[in-house]
């Protein structure tokens, strides 16, 4: 809903219609749209580097090096 509406235009009621969820269930695990918004795109960007790390041939738990590799072929102006 964020990424079709953007933050100001996607309602919170709207979300939840989609989602199949009670409105009070944002307020109660989130507490605001806000914190459900960087909740989304905490989740999102968790989900990327997953999938650019498994396209990549990286395992999770390798340490910040290959974190770095995994990420420079997608960076290429980037100075490692």
């Amino acid at each position: 809903m964020f990424a079709e509406a953007g933050f100001r235009n996607a309602t919170v009621r709207e979300i939840c219609r989609r989602a199949g969820a009670n409105i009070a269930a944002v307020n109660y695990h989130f507490g605001d749209k806000e914190t459900l918004y960087a909740e989304v795109l905490r989740y999102a960007h968790g989900r990327a580097l997953e999938k650019a790390s498994a396209a990549a041939g990286h395992r999770p738990g390798r340490d910040a090096g290959d974190k770095i590799a995994c990420v420079r072929p997608f960076i290429p102006a980037a100075d490692f």
